[in-house]
C-alpha cells in the first residue's frame, strides 16, 4: 500500500533526504533550509542532503533545532515561497510542521523525517497532508523515481 507524500528509501539513513532534495529542485525550489536536532543521526542526513543541495545549485541554511540548540529563529523567518524546509529531528518535526501550517507559510515543500511514521501522522491529523518523508516500514511501497536532474544553466 503506497501512501502519497512518503518517500521508501533503503538504508543508509545518510542518504534519506537525497531524493527530497532532488524532488525540491525538479519543483523549482531555489533553496533549502534545513532544521536539525544535534544528534549524530540527523546531523548525518542532514550533510548528505545539503552536499546534494549544493551540486544543485540550491543555497542552503542549516539551523539546529531541540532543547540543546538554545533559541532559534521563528519557523515562518525561514519559510518562505521557492525555499524547501527539511526537518531533521523527531518531536521538533512534528512541532515545525505544526508551526509552519499555524503561520500559514508556503514553502516549496515540507519534508519531516519523521513523516514515515504513523506517530507523526497520528499527530498531526490533516496538517501532516502534503509532507514528504521518508519510510523503510512500508513494504509494499515502491520507491518514488526522481532521476537526478540535469544541472540548471
Amino acid at each position: 500500500m503506497t501512501r502519497a507524500g512518503v518517500i521508501t528509501l533503503p538504508p543508509p539513513a545518510s542518504g534519506y533526504f537525497v531524493k527530497v532534495v532532488e524532488f525540491a529542485w525538479a519543483r523549482g525550489c531555489t533553496s533549502a533550509v534545513l532544521l536539525e536536532a544535534a544528534t549524530p543521526f540527523t546531523e548525518t542526513v542532514a550533510d548528505e542532503a545539503s552536499e546534494r543541495a549544493a551540486t544543485l545549485g540550491l543555497t542552503v541554511e542549516r539551523h539546529h533545532v531541540g532543547r540543546k540548540a538554545g533559541p532559534r529563529q521563528p519557523l515562518e523567518a525561514v519559510a518562505s515561497k521557492g525555499r524547501a524546509v527539511l526537518l531533521c529531528g523527531s518531536q521538533d518535526d512534528i512541532d515545525g510542521v505544526a508551526a509552519l501550517r499555524a503561520a500559514r507559510s508556503e514553502p516549496c515543500l515540507i519534508a519531516a523525517l519523521g513523516a514515515g511514521v504513523a506517530a507523526f501522522g497520528a499527530a498531526l491529523g490533516e496538517r501532516a497532508v502534503g509532507v514528504l518523508g521518508p519510510s523503510q516500514w512500508e513494504p509494499d511501497a515502491a520507491p518514488v523515481d526522481v532521476a537526478p536532474p540535469p544541472p540548471r544553466r
